[in-house]
């Protein structure tokens, strides 16, 4: 296991994860702060065919829902970007 990242969430994320009923705004926190003590595992699915300016997004599934978030090891910070139900989050970017 490595060390904890930092997590920061992006205003949009911020509105998102307060749009969540508060059983799935759970489930998502959970996931992420476990996220932020396992990086191993980020960044192991980046997204394909974004524009530049989303270049390295990646996606984690929770359930029907999608955790989009960067990763930045050298600053050990994942950087969420949205949190949404998977048959609207994509067609955002």
């Amino acid at each position: 296991m490595g060390s904890r990242y930092e997590v920061i969430f992006l205003p949009e994320a911020e509105e998102d994860l307060e749009d969540l009923d508060p059983s799935i705004r759970k489930r998502c926190l959970t996931k992420i702060e476990w996220l932020s003590l396992h990086p191993e595992v980020l960044g192991k699915k980046p997204l394909q065919s974004l524009p530049s300016s989303l270049k390295g997004l990646n996606s984690y599934v929770v359930g029907n829902w999608r955790i989009l978030y960067w990763v930045y090891p050298s600053q050990k910070c994942i950087k969420i970007y949205g949190i949404q139900h998977r048959s609207s989050i994509y067609k955002h970017l």
